[in-house]
């Protein structure tokens, strides 16, 4: 079974989340994710949608996006998992997905970056666009290799 990734090591400068991104990682148990997590998410498998709360940066969309993940998940159905990406992964899909809005969900199948939905959306169209993405029918921009 391979592994699942791990939280950012404490020896890395934690990020400070907003407190409703927070609730996500400690009482959700949704991990954060650093930069070097990626290979081991990807060689994981399973599709996962990595949210990017747009560190260092007040999004006032950020809140309101981790009330809605945890409500997509429960659409999915068990289908999907979540996670947080850190400071360093958030800067890296960013650049891969040609600069996405933030906040963000993303859209990952193992290695592959499927795409993503940025900032607040109507509910209809967050699982349309999501169900779009796990299941072929729309295409990310820029690369599509986590890793």
């Amino acid at each position: 079974m391979a592994e699942t990734p791990r939280a950012e090591t404490p020896m890395a400068e934690a990020p400070t989340l907003p407190p409703l991104v927070a609730k996500l990682t400690a009482e959700r148990g949704m991990p954060l994710l650093g930069e070097e997590d990626a290979g081991a998410l990807a060689a994981g498998g399973g599709e996962w949608l990595i949210f990017l709360p747009g560190h260092g940066q007040n999004h006032a969309e950020t809140a309101d996006v981790a009330v809605i993940l945890p409500e997509l998940l429960g659409v999915f159905r068990g289908r999907l998992k979540a996670a947080v990406a850190g400071p360093a992964l958030e800067k890296l899909l960013r650049r891969r997905l040609d600069g996405i809005a933030l906040p963000a969900l993303v859209a990952v199948r193992g290695h592959e970056l499927l795409g993503s939905v940025s900032r607040v959306q109507d509910w209809h169209d967050y699982i349309e666009t999501i169900r779009g993405l796990f299941d072929g029918t729309r295409i990310a921009a820029g690369s599509t290799a986590i890793q």
